[in-house]
Order: structure tokens, then C-alpha cells, then sequence
């Protein structure tokens, strides 16, 4: 029987939900019989979690795969500054060991995630932050599409 039971509960091909420190999402793929629920306690920026796990338990091209940390790698001294986000300033320094630290409004401050391709993972939205120019940071999805995105431009 599997998910042809209920085929109600799920709504189509997917649910989703989400509140601040909160992500639920369930891809339902009737025809291979498979749900798929992934929850988490994040603000995150992809919201088809469940959907590319399913892609990946049936053998199919994932949609996205999250690129590769590298943590040996040397700070990036151009990322460091304030940066204008919509209308609040938010920081982006040098923690005590070498890391790059992004620090909002209330003060509150992640890590930013050094990747090979030379990005930065964003670990509260997991978004992939890249230097587009000396003066702009643009974190957004790992996969092509609509949906979140953190546009920072340099303050002076």
C-alpha cells in the first residue's frame, strides 16, 4: 500500500513548511512508493531537501549537490567589511582562528564554511555566498531557480 494509501495526506507531489528556526519538508513520489520527510531546526534557503533525497534513494541525478568544504583554505581578506542587506548593516570579519565570522544587527555571528570553489557555505539559510565584485556578496541557493537570495553591497 505505502503512500498509495493516503494519497490525500501528502497533497501532490510535496508539503512543506517552515517558521523561524524551523524546516519540514515531505516529497511524496507515488509511482516508486517512496515519502520522504526531512526536517530540521535551521532558516534553510533550499526547501527541496526531500525531493533531491528522494532523487538520490531512486538512483536519479540529485538536483543539487553541495559543494565541497575546504577548510585549509586561507581567508579570503577581500570578503572582510560591512555590508549593506536590505535595510541593516551586517559584518563580515576575522574570527579568532582565521575563519570568516558574518555578524547581524543583534549581534548574533556564524561561521562562515570555506569551499573549494572558493564561496562560503552560510550555515544558518545554507546558502552558497560568492564575491561578485570587490564591493558585492550574493548568498543563494545551491541549484539555479527562485528563492532566496542575500544581496550584500559594501558600505563605505
Amino acid at each position: 500500500e505505502g503512500s498509495s494509501a493516503v494519497p490525500a495526506l501528502f497533497a501532490g507531489n510535496g508539503a512543506g513548511g517552515r517558521s523561524p528556526g524551523f524546516y519540514f519538508d515531505v516529497h511524496n513520489d507515488r509511482p516508486a512508493d517512496l515519502i520522504v520527510v526531512s526536517a530540521g531546526n535551521t532558516y534553510a534557503a533550499e526547501f527541496r531537501w526531500a525531493e533531491n533525497i528522494a532523487a538520490l534513494a531512486l538512483g536519479q541525478e540529485p538536483l543539487f549537490s553541495p559543494p565541497a568544504a575546504d577548510l585549509s583554505r586561507p581567508l579570503n581578506e577581500a570578503w572582510l567589511g560591512s555590508y549593506a542587506w536590505n535595510d541593516v548593516t551586517v559584518t563580515l570579519s576575522r574570527g579568532a582562528q582565521g575563519q570568516v565570522l558574518l555578524t547581524d544587527p543583534d549581534g548574533a555571528t556564524v561561521a562562515l564554511i570555506p569551499l573549494s570553489d572558493g564561496g562560503y557555505l552560510e550555515p544558518m539559510f545554507f546558502s552558497i555566498c560568492r564575491l561578485t565584485s570587490q564591493d558585492h556578496i550574493r548568498c543563494g541557493r545551491m541549484y539555479e531557480g527562485e528563492g532566496f537570495v542575500m544581496d550584500l553591497d559594501r558600505r563605505p
